[in-house]
């Protein structure tokens, strides 16, 4: 778990800078959450849904680039990355946090009809 949590964290701020955002400060002004608490889910916290749905559209980019490495992680499917999270973690919100995000991922590609880690497909209307 907390190496996901730590390679979760360095995506974050990876995708945050290949975005522009060079600075976290910058990037907490414009999702309008104080620094301090956006430097913790930099480094140490997970952020609760409604936070990772405004890092997605600023940045963007899409929950496949934000969940990378716990997409990529042994190719583990999510029930099978929840269940660990269960097991292993004892922050409860935190852990909360993770599932209700791994969940919602799911969710959003049971509705395009893909695995997830899987390339999206563009349709023709939306060329």
């Amino acid at each position: 778990m907390n190496q996901l949590l730590s390679d979760f964290h360095k995506n974050l701020i990876s995708l945050r800078k290949e975005k522009g955002f060079k600075k976290a400060a910058g990037f907490a002004r414009v999702l309008g959450v104080p620094i301090e608490k956006y430097r913790h889910y930099e480094k140490r916290s997970f952020p609760p849904l409604e936070v990772l749905i405004q890092i997605v559209k600023k940045l963007e980019i899409t929950f496949d680039d934000l969940f990378q490495p716990f997409l990529s992680s042994e190719s583990e499917g999510i029930q099978e990355i929840i269940r660990r999270i269960r097991r292993i973690s004892k922050d409860s919100q935190m852990k909360a946090d993770i599932i209700m995000a791994l969940k919602f991922l799911e969710f959003e590609h049971q509705l395009r009809g893909e695995a997830p880690g899987e390339e999206r497909r563009v349709s023709e209307e939306e060329q």
